[in-house]
C-alpha cells in the first residue's frame, strides 16, 4: 500500500469522523440521522462481510443497499440537498458492488477505490 493510499483512507475516516461529530453536536435532525446512518454501515460492515469472497459480496451489498434506501428516506422527508446528494452517492456505491460480475477486467484497487466513496 502507497504513502497516499493510505492518507486517502484514513484521511476519509478521519473527516468523516470529525464532520459525523460535529453532525451530532451542532446539526438538526436530519444531520443527526446522516451521521448516524454512516456510523451505523461502518459497524455493520465488517460483520456482515463474507470472509474469502471474490468479486459481489452479498453481505456488503446489503449493508450498502440499506443505507442508500436510508439516504433516500432520510431525503425524501427533509428535502436538503446534501441528502440527495448521500442516496445519489449510495446509488453509485451498490452499483459498484456488481462491477465484478459484469466484467473480469477490474482491478482490486479500482474496486476498492470506487467503493471508497
Amino acid at each position: 500500500m502507497t504513502v497516499l493510499h493510505l492518507l486517502w483512507v484514513w484521511g476519509g475516516h478521519i473527516l468523516a469522523l470529525l464532520i459525523g461529530s460535529w453532525a451530532l453536536w451542532r446539526g438538526g435532525s436530519t444531520e443527526r440521522y446522516g451521521a448516524i446512518f454512516i456510523w451505523l454501515m461502518w459497524v455493520l460492515s465488517p460483520l456482515a462481510q463474507t470472509r474469502g469472497t471474490i468479486g459481489l459480496d452479498l453481505g456488503i451489498l446489503a449493508v450498502d443497499a440499506t443505507t442508500m434506501l436510508a439516504f433516500f428516506w432520510l431525503s425524501a422527508l427533509s428535502r436538503k440537498f446534501w441528502t440527495a446528494f448521500a442516496a445519489a452517492f449510495m446509488v453509485l456505491a451498490v452499483a459498484g458492488h456488481f462491477s465484478p460480475v459484469l466484467t473480469a477486467d477490474i482491478s482490486l484497487f479500482i474496486y476498492l477505490t470506487n467503493n471508497g466513496f
